[in-house]
């Protein structure tokens, strides 16, 4: 599933939020990435596998292709319980 969160971080004239899957699915990702015209160069691993930073007009298009909107929070804590399963 790929998720997106309203974390909004100044970058620039932008306010950038993440844009993951969960469990991670880099394929899964980049698939939905190159949807949204993200450049690949663009993704950005993390300890939880990867992400791309978007823009809030790429945040809106996201969640009308069917990305699933959360809080950065909540974000945080859906990857940590996949993170945690994964590891048995």
């Amino acid at each position: 599933m790929i998720y997106v969160d309203d974390y909004k971080a100044n970058f620039q004239r932008f306010r950038m939020s993440h844009l993951c899957a969960v469990p991670h699915d880099t394929a899964e990702l980049n698939r939905f990435a190159e949807s949204l015209k993200l450049k690949s160069q663009w993704f950005q691993k993390d300890r939880f596998g990867g992400h791309y930073d978007v823009s809030e007009s790429k945040r809106v298009e996201a969640i009308r292709f069917g990305a699933i909107p959360l809080k950065p929070i909540e974000l945080v804590k859906l990857r940590q319980t996949f993170e945690l399963a994964s590891r048995g």
